[in-house]
């Protein structure tokens, strides 16, 4: 599949939270990733950063961290014991509240662990590859301009060797890489309150799993499918609830002799919600082809635009998009958005700018570095 002649852009190392941030708001984008106030230090990453962490972001990162523990065959419970509330909820302080609700967390985060480490290890029907398996991933197999084919996957190559077009590369963090039935595939965590249909259903053409494909193909290790590791957050997970034994009635007839509830009368319900589920899904060939068509076109958009300081076009460059300022929540750049005259918006008050911290580097920093050296 064609592209337009892309404009003189650079290549670009991008993951597929950036991109989504990107899609959902491209000023969100700008405050994120790209604006760096005029006295920061050039050796500090671009972009603003909140000094919190949201609540539920923080307690999925810790299950991710004491999962990856776990299926690295090493002592999650040591981690989760050496765990401050402070460190759990990424903060510096926390009021007495706070620390209070985060103890409760890390609590709960080892109640679920304790019940999935007993399904988990009578369910898993597959073998670790790499726990964690970080990389990077061209977009596209030959060029989106001119045709020419891209050198193979794991070959650093910033522009087409025929048109010089920009080759951009998606970098990824697979949670697990498995032997599933004799397949390499992909495994992903995801830590949720609910779980319908439809939610079930749209994990085969979400773009973070298509990017996911791609990262297996370039390690060697391409998927047809993929697993869904699902971790329903039940506040009752661990505990048991009793009730009457069938045999015996519940007490009404109970059998000293009864074999079930051992003459108690009363018996361990079965969960009225399961805790986890593991799902399996088929790559969609289709999704992951439209998926590289939308993310080069993006690359191409953000490329682009950080070449043009905002202040030569400041009505077109990094638009901002009203109805996307509560998708998620009450967006952290609101204010930023808001404050000023709106043709000069790229430059707020540093009052504003000081409820912020520079965004720290990640590991999309770590590689765009390792691959330039």
């Amino acid at each position: 599949m064609r592209l337009r002649a892309a404009p003189k852009v650079d290549a670009m190392r991008i993951n597929n939270s950036r991109l989504r941030t990107y899609s959902q708001c491209p000023r969100k984008f700008y405050w994120a990733y790209v604006h760096r106030p005029t006295d920061t230090n050039p050796g500090v990453s671009a972009g603003l950063a909140t000094p919190w962490v949201d609540e539920k972001l923080a307690f999925g990162q810790l299950i991710h961290l004491l999962l990856a523990d776990y299926y690295a065959e090493r002592d999650w419970r040591n981690t989760l014991n050496n765990m401050s509330p402070m460190a759990a909820a990424g903060r510096d302080e926390l009021s007495h509240e706070e620390h209070t609700l985060w103890r409760d967390n890390l609590d709960w985060a080892g109640r679920i662990m304790e019940e999935y480490e007993k399904h988990a290890s009578v369910r898993d029907d597959f073998s670790v590859i790499q726990v964690e398996c970080e990389g990077s991933a061209t977009l596209g197999q030959v060029c989106y301009t001119c045709g020419f084919a891209y050198a193979s996957q794991g070959t650093i190559q910033d522009q087409c060797h025929d048109c010089w077009s920009p080759v951009h590369k998606l970098v990824f963090k697979l949670d697990l890489l498995v032997n599933h039935q004799g397949d390499a595939t992909f495994l992903d965590h995801k830590t949720t309150s609910g779980i319908g249909p439809a939610y079930l259903e749209k994990w085969a053409y979400e773009p973070q799993m298509q990017g996911y494909t791609l990262g297996t193909r370039s390690v060697g290790h391409p998927a047809r499918k993929f697993l869904m590791n699902f971790i329903r957050k039940l506040k009752s997970i661990g505990e048991k609830e009793l009730g009457r034994c069938p045999e015996c009635k519940g007490g009404a007839r109970r059998r000293i002799g009864c074999i079930r509830c051992e003459g108690v009368g009363k018996v361990e319900k079965p969960p009225a919600e399961m805790p986890f589920i593991l799902k399996p899904y088929l790559v969609v060939e289709e999704a992951v082809e439209r998926f590289e068509v939308n993310r080069i076109r993006q690359c191409n958009e953000i490329s682009s635009s950080l070449k043009v300081h905002p202040s030569q076009d400041p009505l077109a460059l990094w638009p901002m998009r009203t109805d996307a300022c509560f998708d998620f929540g009450r967006c952290p750049y609101m204010r930023l958005c808001y404050s000023g005259d709106p043709e000069f918006w790229f430059d707020p008050p540093e009052e504003l700018t000081m409820n912020f911290i520079p965004r720290a580097a990640d590991y999309v920093t770590r590689m765009e570095k390792e691959e330039e050296s």
